[in-house]
Order: structure tokens, then sequence, then C-alpha cells
């Protein structure tokens, strides 16, 4: 796992520290997203047929890799919570870097399949390296109950930029908590998630709008596929028909989808 980091982390350009000073775990996807993308890998955000009314659960898939030479996909559901997005980009990049296509579940405690064990650690490991755990070894926090390890999880979650069960996995591999343990807090983690979606969702106002549709659809499909598509649009190799359907829209609605840019950070 520390060898695949390795090439990933020299790909991708990004340091252990740029990874810290990320404004928090969105500006942190954001940040290996475009470094992905600019490695030539499609990275997108879909997680439903194509509304709302077909949205897909996290519990059915939280992101899946195409390990192709040539095109190489990783699609994460962006129903998911926010921070938990950065592990399953550094899962699927591993399923990529190894040429496994895989599609990659909720994270339940350490799984029998060894690829996905493997894509596990090597994503563990890229979000938190051993400096972001070097302060908590030094305390053997095998020994800690349950609200210590809670509120341990918590700050390094925090500093790094992740989710905590990203952590708590961490130290499930590190052998710091029982598998027991590590279950009971992804299964907490997860009802907190839904609460919260739940109650964002309920407080919305009736009348309140959202991104406008095209600046939402740039944001799923990409940089890397919209640039793509211009690319071929304007070299002519791609009709507006064919461009359609690999955006995901009516041929009429190309042009407005790839003059808009993405708004300032």
């Amino acid at each position: 796992a520390k060898a695949v980091v390795s090439r990933i982390r020299k790909t991708l350009g990004i340091t252990t520290a740029e990874q810290k000073k990320a404004r928090d775990p969105a500006a942190l996807f954001n940040l290996l997203r475009a470094a992905a993308e600019k490695a030539g890998i499609f990275v997108l955000l879909l997680g439903d047929l194509g509304s709302h009314h077909s949205d897909i659960s996290e519990e059915t898939f939280r992101g899946f890799a195409l390990a192709d030479d040539v095109a190489p996909f990783v699609v994460i559901n962006d129903n998911d919570a926010t921070p938990a997005r950065s592990f399953t980009l550094m899962h699927e990049l591993a399923h990529i870097w190894i040429g496994a296509t895989g599609v990659s579940g909720p994270l339940r405690g350490s799984p029998a399949n060894v690829v996905e064990r493997f894509c596990n650690e090597v994503a563990g490991e890229f979000l938190l390296p051993p400096e972001a755990l070097e302060r908590i070894a030094a305390t053997d926090p095998t020994g800690f109950d349950l609200d210590s390890v809670l509120s341990l999880t918590n700050d390094v979650a925090r500093i790094w930029n992740v989710s905590q069960g990203v952590v708590a996995y961490r130290f499930l591999l590190n052998g710091w908590i029982s598998n027991q343990v590590a279950t009971e807090m992804f299964c907490a983690f997860a009802d907190r998630w839904r609460i919260e979606h739940q109650r964002t969702r309920e407080a919305r106002e009736p009348d309140e709008t959202g991104p406008g549709y095209y600046l939402l659809r740039r944001s799923r499909l990409g940089a890397g596929l919209i640039d793509a598509v211009r690319r071929a649009l304007r070299g002519e190799v791609l009709t507006h028909t064919k461009a359609a359907r690999i955006l995901g829209v009516a041929p009429t609605a190309v042009d407005q989808l790839l003059r808009e840019r993405p708004r300032a950070a």
C-alpha cells in the first residue's frame, strides 16, 4: 500500500502539507479531484438515474472505478457525506493504479475482499500519513474507552479534513480498536449523517433555489470530461448528438453547458 501511495502522490503532485492546509473537507476533495483530472482521470459525481427522484443511497454504492488504459473513470456517489468523498476518490484511484475495475460500498470495517481491503489501506495511508497519528501512537490508545476514541478521531479528522470514519479505519488497521468497536462507530457515523442530511432537507425553504442547472451539471461531470468534449467538438471528431449523450443533456443544451464557467472559489 505504501508503494502505491507513493506513486499516486508523485502523479498527483500533492503534499501532506497541502492536504492539511485545505480549508475544509470539500476543499480537500476539490484539490484531489483537480489533480486526478489533470493526470487524465475522469472524476464524476453521480448519485441518481437522472433526477433526485431516483437517488441511489450510499448504502448501495459509494463509488466505482473503470480501470481503462485510455479513459480511466471514477464515479463518486454525491449523496454521500462530503467528508467521505476524499476517501472514496483515493480508494477508486487505488483501483485504477492496480488495474482493477471495482465497485465500493459503505465503510463497515475491514472487508473480506482482498482488493477492497488493499484499496482501503491505500486511501487511508494517503489521507492520513504516519505523521497524522504519531502523537496518538505515543499514547498507546488501545487502553482508551469509546468516548476517548471518539474524541481522538474527531480531532484528527478536523485537522486533516477527512471523515471520522477514515480515522476510525486507521485505528482499526493499527490494532488500536477492535472490529466490533469500529463497526459500532461506522454505524453511528452513518446514522449521524442521515439525520443531518434529513434535517438539512427539512430546513430548506420551499421556494429556496440551489445552484443553477448548468453550474450543477458542470460540477458533477468534472472539468476533465467537459474539456475533453469541448476539444472533440472543436476538432470535429464528435457530433453534438454524441456529445449530448456523453454529458447527459439535450443536444440543444450542449453549447450552453460548455460555455458555462465555474464560479471562483
